[in-house]
């Protein structure tokens, strides 16, 4: 039989029931596994931009990527920040599409209200544009500094 734990032998571990999820984002990621990561969301990128999946189901799929696993580093230790830094240019391109374009998005309808004119959202038709030029710069980028 498993052994069970108290809460507070749980607090005492690190882990809170609502924070299983960050205990585990706490946990050091290896490369392989990084990369892995990198990889299957570069592949919903283009999958997006190919049209094989819709805006919509890319946005479920990639899941807020780049804060969910804190590719800007506030979580990390240096073995981590330096795993980043060695893949800046990909993480780079997670990094504009959270921040220039899925924090902008907005709905069709509301793209005419002019509370989101005035504050520059953007519908998913504009997203993909959007998502399709930062690509076409970033393979620009990853080309030159192999």
């Amino acid at each position: 039989m498993p052994q069970q734990f108290t809460t507070a032998d749980l607090a005492r571990f690190g882990f809170h029931p609502i924070g299983f999820w960050e205990m585990l984002r706490k946990m050091p990621i290896f490369e392989s596994e990084f990369l892995k990561a990198l990889d299957e969301h570069d592949s919903l990128v283009r999958q997006c931009l190919a049209g094989a999946i819709g805006f919509g189901e890319f946005c479920d799929q990639y899941d807020s990527f780049y804060w969910r696993y804190a590719l800007d580093g506030h979580e990390s230790d240096q073995a981590e920040r330096g795993l980043f830094d060695r893949y800046r240019a990909r993480v780079e391109l997670h990094r504009v599409i959270a921040h220039e374009i899925l924090t902008k998005v907005c709905s069709d309808a509301d793209t005419e209200l002019d509370s989101y004119k005035s504050a520059e959202r953007f519908g998913p038709i504009e997203a993909v544009k959007r998502l399709r030029r930062l690509v076409t710069v970033a393979d620009d980028v990853l080309l030159l500094s192999r």
